[in-house]
């Protein structure tokens, strides 16, 4: 009886020092984040939007400041595995929106096609609150193709209010 009891506590211990697979894996998505963030505060230059997609941004006041709803859709071309973030300088949150990085689902946008069972929408949304109305910086990222990753691009765009 001794004997089953230190075994099954050693395997207890042993279970627990060993990180997991999902522990590695965030510490992995959020250094991408972090890395992702950084490279749109530090933009200077953006790329042309209509040549992608739609994106679209309302504000809506609140008591804190206004919340904002940033819409991308009509993808010009196959768009899979979407990563996405919205940075303003005047965000009331600890985060910046994002979609893709910390989800468990992938997004994805492919012209004329939605099929949710597969995870192609027709647009996403990402939503912040704010001190201020203000233009918002975005950068998507997407692989051209379903299974190749090969072929991706990232891009950096300025957003300005639509109300």
């Amino acid at each position: 009886m001794n004997k089953l009891l230190v075994v099954l506590l050693c395997l207890f211990m042993t279970a627990c020092g060993t990180k997991t697979k999902d522990s590695d894996i965030s510490d992995s998505v959020l250094k991408k984040y972090k890395e992702d963030l950084l490279y749109i505060k530090k933009t200077k230059e953006f790329d042309n939007i209509s040549d992608k997609m739609n994106i679209k941004l309302y504000y809506t006041k609140i008591n804190e400041g206004y919340r904002y709803e940033l819409v991308i859709d009509e993808p010009k071309e196959n768009m899979y595995n979407i990563k996405a973030i919205s940075y303003s300088s005047s965000c009331l949150d600890d985060y910046q929106p994002t979609i893709g990085y910390f989800d468990k689902e992938t997004y994805s946008m492919v012209p004329g096609v939605v099929d949710k069972k597969k995870n192609i929408y027709k647009g996403i949304s990402l939503s912040g609150r704010v001190k201020k109305k203000d233009t918002l910086k975005v950068y998507v990222h997407y692989d051209q193709n379903e299974s190749d990753s090969d072929e991706s691009y990232s891009y950096c765009f300025e957003v300005k209010n639509e109300n």
